[in-house]
């Protein structure tokens, strides 16, 4: 996002929101609930339909310095345990034997109500994107 929106990440909207200077924001569902699970008077409510969901890939680099080591983490984020972790910082596993925290909403429930994604075509059209949202973002 550009600063004219009074943000550049969904940390910042999220934050606006919690102190009452906005009233609602476009932001990262782990982030709100974090902060609401702080004690900041913010919701995090999933669209009805079209959810984007951006998946958090996990690899270990090729140019890796220690790669038994990278390749213990790696194992253990995508464990039960790991996963667990996960779970406690409002991130969404990707084991479906590892249970959410209370009132969040299932995977399988946002991944049905979320938008198909062509990844070469988004990765094609990016630029474009961005400059049709910055238009669209600017109009008052």
């Amino acid at each position: 996002l550009i600063p004219l929106f009074g943000y550049t990440n969904s940390t910042a909207s999220v934050e606006k929101v919690g102190s009452g200077e906005y009233d609602i924001s476009i932001g990262v569902d782990y982030i709100a609930m974090s902060w609401k699970k702080q004690g900041s008077p913010v919701e995090f409510v999933y669209p009805k339909s079209g959810i984007s969901v951006i998946a958090s890939p996990i690899a270990i680099m090729k140019a890796s310095k220690n790669v038994k080591a990278a390749k213990l983490l790696y194992d253990y984020i995508l464990s039960i345990d790991g996963q667990k972790v996960l779970v406690k910082a409002e991130v969404l596993p990707v084991r479906p034997e590892v249970e959410l925290e209370k009132g969040a909403t299932p995977v399988k429930e946002i991944l049905e109500r979320a938008l198909p994604v062509d990844d070469k075509k988004l990765t094609e059209e990016k630029e474009g994107m961005i400059n049709k949202f910055n238009a669209i973002m600017k109009k008052k």
